[in-house]
């Protein structure tokens, strides 16, 4: 219920001067139109901000593009040349540790296969054929021998002997291929 009619004015005038004037009725296409109106405007704003943060981006895009071709003319080749020489070595020494294991158990098993009177003085590992050479000398050839048959008797396997000489100052020098089972070696 209205306490108004609906064509009655509300106005105000100050000193015989209409400031404003308010139909009062309540019209529905009037307050579509104004939705519709705040709506578009709504809309026009967000608009706007998008469209000046799409240029703010690109701006920024086209920074970040500039830095990277700065970045791309200031390679440092010798930097670079060090890095590969540097990831060469660690492969090498990553291969050198993972036979690491290898290496000290062959150390501990040649003590305990060596007789008294031999002396070695030289040792080759190939952990990938599983073969070790090894040159050394003896005072005489019945050591040799006697070395031969021990290292048979130990497990390992003889693969050949070369280098058989003798020396006036060490006795008989002597090189000894053997082969052994890397498991015997990942003890």
């Amino acid at each position: 219920m209205d306490l108004l009619p609906k064509d009655y004015k509300i106005t105000q005038s100050v000193r015989g001067i209409k400031i404003n004037e308010l139909n009062v009725d309540n019209d529905p296409l009037k307050k579509w139109v104004i939705f519709v109106v705040i709506l578009f405007i709504i809309s026009g704003i967000v608009a706007g901000s998008i469209y000046f943060y799409q240029i703010f981006l690109l701006g920024k895009i086209d920074n970040i593009k500039k830095e990277i071709s700065n970045l791309e003319k200031q390679k440092n080749i010798a930097l670079i040349d060090k890095l590969l020489t540097l990831e060469k070595k660690i492969i090498n020494l990553k291969n050198l540790v993972k036979n690491h294991t290898y290496s000290s158990n062959v150390i501990s098993l040649l003590e305990s296969s060596i007789i008294a009177p031999v002396q070695l003085s030289g040792l080759s590992l190939d952990t990938t054929n599983a073969t070790l050479i090894l040159d050394g000398y003896s005072s005489d050839w019945f050591n040799v021998a006697k070395q031969i048959a021990f290292f048979e008797q130990q497990g390992w396997r003889i693969m050949s002997v070369s280098k058989l000489a003798t020396e006036r100052e060490k006795g008989i020098a002597f090189s000894i291929k053997v082969g052994f089972n890397t498991k015997l070696l990942k003890k």
